[in-house]
């Protein structure tokens, strides 16, 4: 019986077989990488689109809000500076004060010699501040703008003051003016207090003459009323004290 011998392959051959199974694992290889490639391709799209999407509802938000912001700009200047109006609602103090001196130019240049209207509602404060403003205020005035200033619950110490600087002065039914001494007090030495007391002095004389330019009394007499307390009239008795010009 003849003995079956398994065909030997040549050394060509050999490598030919070797090259053929490095070229099937290396496509078998290439097929995988480009099926991974998809996917993260495929990912990377979608969170692209996400991210996108993210990003533009953002910016819808962001363009909203906006416009929301200048509506209400818009409708906040409609009822105020467009109307040529400003409202004084706090203390006098050196914020309060430079705020309505930067929006009273402002509504000037807007609206150069139309009517103004402050609106008071002030339990008073600085003095010195105060009449800054109370000055503004007749300067607006010269400059062709018919000043109103128009209590509403209380124009009390330097806010009875800012009054007066209206060309017309308007006091609510239930509101209240109140007029007093400004405060001086001291602290210190004798010479120094003395000097602040000569200050307050001259001030208080400052403030009569403003608060009786107008009135039926005289500064002498103003002061003489107001030596112990704080003097508060009804809105009938600043009209008929001359304080105001009419009550509305």
């Amino acid at each position: 019986m003849a003995s079956s011998k398994k065909p030997q392959l040549t050394s060509t051959e050999r490598e030919s077989a070797l090259k053929i199974v490095q070229l099937e694992t290396s496509v078998a290889s290439a097929k995988l990488d480009l099926k991974k490639k998809k996917r993260d391709d495929k990912y990377a799209i979608e969170s692209a689109k996400l991210d996108l999407r993210s990003k533009r509802a953002a910016a819808e938000k962001i363009e909203a809000e906006a416009r929301s912001a200048v509506r209400n700009l818009r409708l906040a200047e409609s009822e105020d500076s467009l109307n040529c109006e400003y409202k004084f609602l706090k203390g006098v103090t050196d914020e309060t004060v430079t705020a309505a001196l930067v929006e009273l130019d402002r509504i000037s240049r807007m609206n150069p010699g139309a009517p103004i209207t402050i609106t008071l509602n002030s339990p008073g404060g600085l003095v010195n501040t105060g009449l800054a403003l109370y000055d503004h205020i007749r300067e607006l005035s010269a400059r062709g703008h018919h000043m109103t200033v128009k209590v509403r619950g209380m124009a009390a110490s330097m806010g009875g003051v800012m009054l007066q600087a209206g060309d017309t002065r308007v006091i609510g039914p239930r509101a209240m003016l109140m007029i007093h001494e400004p405060s001086g007090g001291t602290i210190g030495k004798l010479h120094d207090m003395e000097d602040r007391i000569a200050v307050t002095r001259r001030l208080w004389d400052m403030l009569a003459d403003i608060l009786a330019e107008r009135s039926t009394m005289t500064a002498d007499e103003l002061i003489e009323k107001t030596k112990k307390f704080d003097w508060w009239l009804s809105a009938e008795e600043a009209v008929e004290q001359g304080f105001a010009d009419q009550i509305g």
